[in-house]
């Protein structure tokens, strides 16, 4: 990712003034959270969700965040998903 630092400004707000442009840019997944029939985790449809959202383009991955049941995980379950996502997040790139 490029710096802001070095791109320049483009965005205005409505006065007129410059704002700095963000180092985010495109496309944001926020994936639901799979869970298996008996309430735990799915692990592996996590993954293939995420493979799916990289793989339709996605510049992104949100997660865990209110939309994919983050206040319903315990701490370990939430520790899982963001590893999860930045696992299959990095096989996506060397794809």
């Amino acid at each position: 990712m490029v710096s802001t630092a070095e791109r320049p400004a483009t965005a205005t707000n409505a006065q007129g003034a410059r704002a700095p442009e963000r180092g985010h840019r495109g496309l944001f997944t926020i994936p639901v959270t799979p869970f298996t029939d008996q309430g735990a985790l799915d692990v592996e449809s996590l993954r293939r969700l995420i493979a799916f959202c990289v793989e339709a383009g996605a510049h992104g991955i949100v997660a865990p965040v209110n939309a994919s049941e983050f206040t319903t995980l315990t701490t370990e379950e939430r520790e899982t998903v963001t590893r999860t996502v930045i696992q299959e997040n990095g096989r996506a790139g060397a794809r």
